[in-house]
């Protein structure tokens, strides 16, 4: 058992549905997760973003439509592949967006979690830490978990004991009481409102030698990225159902997401299922790509945050000084 410094004590509690409640007025889905508050505190940036940054590591070419029709001018990804992505997309607009690779949200949070903890010591690492195939607030996803309970137990010992890492939506699905009748440790993250989420996995994933999966997930470049080796073993496959909820909801690209996922994951999960203790090239190469250790300073960062506020409101005080202009004249000629 770890012992971890983000509360794992009600799992219920930390997944109960909650209400956004974010300074993002312009683009309340940067705080997803936390992350845009996390580059507030980072940079002590006292106003909303005028910036969009995807609270994923997108593997596709697709961008979400509610990301790419916004009017906000600057842009942030996380990685090498999605700077292309945005740039190849750029050519296409009428109006051309600033682009930053800002590298990974972990890089913000590893900074901010040791400035909070310098005095506690460096976690033992041990054992590994399960991330199940997770649903999502449209997309329910079913599997057989006493198969994978199965199949955990017969791992070798090098990887245990094994926690398993559950995600907030399949908590409220009870997903979660089965492991921990089978004696499993079961912990979160919390929700995607939570503002500790990414501080909370940096404490989970911190504390584990390896970091395993069913499927391919964003845990991969976190867990990489804080140490773990990641291992999606061929035996933990199982057949999945998934359920797609669009009801109150608009995202054209999801179902084609999906379908590139699919046919992403059977790549992935013959890349990362060597027991080597040590990445070889081709992993390494994939993560170089698809994830970034950059860390922008906090000055620079604060100065394209400031730019971005200016691009955003000088055309709008432009037009209302226009305005102001043309009904002045019109009165003066009125006389």
């Amino acid at each position: 058992m770890h012992n971890y410094l983000y509360q794992q004590t009600d799992l219920e509690l930390m997944s109960k549905e909650l209400e956004l409640k974010t300074k993002e007025i312009f683009h309340r889905v940067n705080d997803f997760y936390g992350q845009a508050s996390i580059l507030r505190k980072y940079t002590k940036y006292p106003f909303s973003l005028k910036v969009v940054w995807e609270h994923s590591i997108p593997f596709h070419d697709i961008i979400w439509t509610l990301d790419d029709n916004s009017p906000l001018p600057t842009r942030f990804v996380s990685s090498k592949h999605r700077l292309k992505v945005y740039l190849k997309s750029n050519k296409k607009k009428r109006i051309k967006k600033i682009i930053y690779n800002i590298g990974s949200i972990m890089n913000y949070v590893k900074y901010l979690y040791e400035k909070q903890n310098k005095y506690i010591d460096e976690p033992n690492k041990k054992g590994s830490v399960y991330f199940p195939t997770h649903s999502t607030h449209h997309i329910k996803t079913e599997q057989d978990n006493n198969l994978i309970i199965t199949k955990l137990n017969e791992l070798p010992e090098s990887y245990k004991p094994i926690t398993i890492c559950m995600y907030w939506k399949d908590i409220q699905y009870k997903y979660h009481k089965i492991y921990i009748d089978n004696g499993f440790q079961v912990i979160s993250a919390g929700h995607i409102y939570d503002k500790n989420f990414y501080f909370r996995l940096y404490d989970i994933l911190i504390r584990h030698k390896f970091a395993l999966g069913s499927t391919f997930g964003t845990f991969v470049l976190h867990a990489a990225f804080c140490g773990c080796k990641v291992v999606l073993p061929l035996n933990l496959k199982v057949e999945e159902k998934c359920s797609i909820s669009t009801e109150g909801f608009s995202d054209p690209d999801l179902k084609n997401r999906l379908k590139i996922y699919n046919e992403f994951n059977e790549k992935i999960i013959n890349l990362f299922n060597t027991n080597d203790i040590d990445y070889n090239n081709e992993e390494l190469a994939f993560l170089n790509e698809y994830s970034s250790n950059i860390r922008v300073s906090k000055l620079k960062l604060f100065l394209i945050f400031l730019l971005s506020d200016i691009l955003f409101f000088i055309p709008k005080i432009f037009l209302i000084i226009k305005y102001i202009y043309k009904k002045i004249k019109l009165r003066l000629m009125a006389k």
